[in-house]
């Protein structure tokens, strides 16, 4: 255990690294291709979806990986079906709050890429099948799934930044790298991909959650 805890530290950090610097040098990169009203738009987006989407971290993978059910699959199951209704729900909150953004800002352009934005929602989302690694300790498949999100949109940014698509680029690539992620994380699921529903693992859940959905509010407050 000391040995795979061990392994597990040095693959996680290497992983860190690489995909932090990744996004360092596509920061740097679009900059050089992007004018400043173009990055703003996006920075806007950014900071207000942003905000939203960090309400939705509210431990639901970290439960999953905390229980012992004698039935994995079942438990994976459960845990997706409560990760998309909380993504449903976002998703919901998002696509309402982006024409509410648009009045604020008196910023028709960003309507059209805030809505397509919360197209990575579901991207996200449909990443649930990467959990069951991470509670096995099989953390290079964990990483090495999760690591097609930001390849393919640090590529697909670059590509339409360079072709001249504006703050476009970054909005496509940020969906496109989710959606691949989440194309690749399905195909490799340990498990079936099925909705099940148990209000009992619902209230366990919701027990673990709130006090970080709370914490989490207050943050944004």
């Amino acid at each position: 255990m000391r040995r795979l805890a061990a392994r597990g530290v040095v693959i996680n950090g290497a992983f860190d690294v690489a995909l932090t610097s990744l996004a360092l040098l596509r920061g740097f990169i679009v900059a050089a291709f992007l004018s400043t009203t173009e990055y703003g738009t996006f920075g806007v987006l950014a900071a207000a979806l942003g905000t939203l989407l960090w309400l939705k971290q509210v431990g639901v993978g970290d439960k999953y990986v905390q229980q012992q059910d004698s039935d994995q699959e079942r438990a994976f199951q459960l845990a997706f079906t409560l990760e998309l209704l909380l993504s449903g729900f976002f998703l919901v909150l998002v696509l309402a709050v982006v024409p509410l953004m648009v009045w604020v800002y008196g910023e028709p352009q960003l309507l059209a890429p805030g809505l397509v934005c919360s197209l990575a929602i579901v991207g996200v989302a449909l990443q649930t099948p990467v959990w069951p690694y991470y509670r096995s300790m099989d953390f290079l498949r964990q990483r090495t799934l999760q690591a097609v999100d930001p390849i393919v949109g640090f590529v697909v940014t670059i590509g339409l930044a360079i072709a001249g698509a504006g703050y476009w680029s970054l909005v496509i690539g940020l969906v496109s790298g989710s959606l691949a992620g989440a194309a690749v994380a399905i195909v490799a699921s340990p498990y079936p991909l099925r909705l099940r529903w148990e209000p009992e693992t619902f209230r366990t859940y919701l027990s673990f959650s709130w006090p970080l959905l709370a914490a989490a509010l207050a943050g944004v407050l």
